[in-house]
């Protein structure tokens, strides 16, 4: 594990995550529900494109991610308070060998502020959302961990806070999909640039 200390969403933050699969995307290569992506191959371009054309992809903005990003360090102040802990801020993370990263939201913790109506859902069902499976396995896979809070806020009801223990039977399977993901993207980086060119 390498802890990058970049601040995210500064321009050192996106050279190093470009073409490099990351955890929140991780469910576009190996499902919660144990299965491979059906986006597996956009997604490779996107990442293909982004080392071809040596510039990141553009990013995503709407109103729910400006909102989620508003509400997180809110959200943080009120786990730290019910935790009674500090968390660590994280620029990015990648395995030792640079081919996987995950930028976490603070280590051990994946903050998500989504609508109050989402929120409510999460509230009632009391886990961590399935679509969310990928991306924090993937980061305690990516940073070493045995185990991941994942918070939903929203400043209108209680936050909820599950405790997500490692899952080595998934991570395993994830890993295999995420080498096969990386051998297709290299082949296809190889047969635009060359063979001569350095793999991810």
């Amino acid at each position: 594990m390498i802890i990058h200390n970049v601040e995210q969403g500064t321009p050192e933050w996106f050279r190093l995550r470009m073409g490099v699969p990351t955890a929140s995307r991780f469910g576009e290569v190996y499902t919660a529900t144990g299965k491979a992506s059906a986006s597996a191959e956009n997604y490779m371009y996107s990442l293909l494109a982004e080392i071809v054309s040596n510039e990141p992809g553009e990013s995503f903005s709407n109103a729910a991610t400006e909102w989620g990003h508003e509400m997180e360090p809110i959200a943080v102040s009120a786990y730290e308070m019910l935790e009674g802990r500090s968390m660590e801020v994280i620029g990015f993370v990648t395995n030792d060998e640079g081919t996987i990263g995950c930028s976490p939201d603070r280590m051990n913790l994946e903050i998500k502020c989504p609508s109050l109506k989402t929120h409510l859902k999460y509230l009632v069902d009391g886990k961590c959302p399935p679509k969310y499976i990928p991306q924090v396995q993937g980061c305690m896979f990516v940073c070493e961990q045995d185990h991941w809070d994942f918070m939903s806020y929203h400043p209108d009801a209680r936050p909820l806070i599950v405790r997500v223990e490692r899952d080595d039977d998934y991570i395993t399977e994830l890993s295999k999909h995420l080498n096969q993901f990386i051998g297709k993207l290299n082949d296809a980086k190889a047969s635009i640039l060359g063979e001569g060119n350095e793999k991810i």
